[in-house]
């Protein structure tokens, strides 16, 4: 039997990862860490939108993965918060690169936090 996924990158997934593109744009980062990366080379790497990808850029240094470089070109550099991160992120590169469909079942059968505390806003209420 295969091992399950450990609870520490569960919650990692839940709280930081919403979608594939989200985890290829932290993985992407992750594979050259001094590498200052732009939201057009990111796009033109994992074939997609520039918008798409800095709306994933600014959650992931809102989250404390990667931080922004100083102008005169604004990018971004993976650099987790912590050793922990890292090792939590480690271990999801490594259960992404080993067991895909596991990941990817993960990502979109447990919501978000964001997305829990937007659907939370509609829920009727008693009383109310």
């Amino acid at each position: 039997m295969i091992d399950p996924i450990p609870q520490d990158v569960r919650d990692f997934v839940r709280e930081c990862i919403d979608s594939v593109a989200r985890l290829e744009v932290l993985l992407l980062t992750r594979s050259e860490p001094d590498r200052a990366w732009t939201a057009d080379e990111l796009g033109t790497k994992l074939y997609t939108s520039v918008e798409s990808i800095a709306g994933h850029v600014a959650f992931l240094k809102g989250q404390g993965i990667l931080i922004g470089t100083e102008p005169p070109e604004v990018a971004c550099r993976y650099q987790p918060a912590s050793a922990a991160m890292e090792q939590t992120i480690a271990q999801l590169a490594d259960l992404y690169r080993e067991r895909r469909v596991s990941v990817v079942t993960l990502i979109y059968s447990e919501p978000n936090a964001n997305v829990r505390t937007f659907s939370d806003a509609f829920r009727f209420r008693k009383g109310k």
